[in-house]
């Protein structure tokens, strides 16, 4: 994200927001086109955009929130045309990860949680967008806000990079398998996700729609590819999704040795992540708290700031497992 193309819109609650410039563009031809029609869906199109700034915004500082409280660091939020960006610095850790990505969602099911008693007892609409039955133009602000935070919710729980499906999926599997191959395959069920959006924006285009599900489509693809060969890195090159699992007998030869069943391979790659992760980990907690302590001989307790108090007690309860 090029943040000289962002509006800095001050710093609250410690973290800075902005709002890309793009968005703001967007914004106003959305205006312009609602006025240019007919001057009443104006308001309409004042709706939309000031529910969805405020439900976006809403849902980056609950990510935020949950990534202080599980040990990390918020820096900023950026919103833009394609959604919000949360910038979170947490421990390289599946919980922390797991409870960072989770805090986005859990503020839209809030939000849809004091909604339905309005929907229950006042006669309000059960609108989605994903179930076919929109209620974003001319109804109350309730229904709208019911409708659009309850999209905005689903669709942020596809198993897609960069939406929080695909980070929950990847912090689940990486407690099982670890960092690399746990994005590795958190990646392949994205690919399957992204194949079916496509021919659904596929089909869209050819009935006159569709254009900015591509971009999400084309923009998705190329975060899920980027996560990929990160993950192939962490690995020296190798995908252990595609490995074959058999080996050179050695000497002149050149034969191969009997290929192992697929459960013993599996179960011994699945140890040997599992111990270099614990490992990789163990250093870098080790890191983090000798930077601290050494601070604290320096410059005292009170020196500490909030989040190094929390790291810690993280680090202590970790070390004591």
């Amino acid at each position: 994200m090029n943040f000289d193309w962002s509006l800095s819109l001050g710093r609250w609650f410690g973290i800075d927001l902005r709002l890309h410039l793009f968005f703001f563009l967007l914004v106003l031809s959305r205006l312009l086109n609602a006025n240019a029609i007919r001057s009443g869906d104006l308001k309409w199109e004042l709706l939309f955009f000031g529910l969805l700034f405020s439900i976006v915004l809403l849902h980056e500082y609950g990510h935020c929130i949950a990534g202080i409280r599980a040990g990390g660091r918020a820096e900023r939020i950026v919103i833009w045309p394609l959604g919000g960006l949360a910038y979170v610095d947490t421990p390289h850790d599946p919980r922390a990860r797991f409870v960072t990505a989770a805090g986005g969602p859990l503020v839209n099911v809030a939000i849809l949680l004091v909604s339905i008693p309005y929907i229950l007892f006042w006669g309000g609409k059960w609108g989605s967008y994903f179930f076919g039955s929109p209620v974003y133009i001319n109804v109350s602000v309730l229904d709208t806000l019911f409708a659009m935070n309850l999209d905005l919710l689903l669709f942020n729980l596809l198993p897609v990079f960069p939406l929080d499906g695909g980070h929950l999926l990847r912090a689940l599997l990486w407690s099982r398998f670890g960092f690399g191959r746990g994005t590795i395959l958190a990646v392949r069920v994205a690919y399957v996700g992204l194949g079916i959006l496509a021919l659904l924006a596929l089909y869209s285009l050819l009935n006159g729609g569709g254009f900015l599900l591509i971009i999400l489509v084309a923009w998705m693809f190329q975060t899920c590819r980027m996560e990929h060969v990160r993950a192939l890195e962490e690995y020296g090159g190798w995908d252990p999704v595609g490995s074959s699992w058999q080996a050179g007998t050695g000497g002149g030869g050149g034969g191969w040795a009997p290929r192992r069943s697929w459960l013993a391979a599996w179960k011994e790659r699945r140890e040997a992540v599992r111990r270099e992760s614990e490992a990789r980990a163990r250093i870098e907690l080790q890191a983090e708290v000798d930077r601290i302590l050494g601070k604290v001989s320096r410059d005292g307790l009170p020196s500490l700031s909030g989040r190094e108090r929390r790291f810690l007690k993280y680090a202590s309860r970790r070390m004591r497992k």
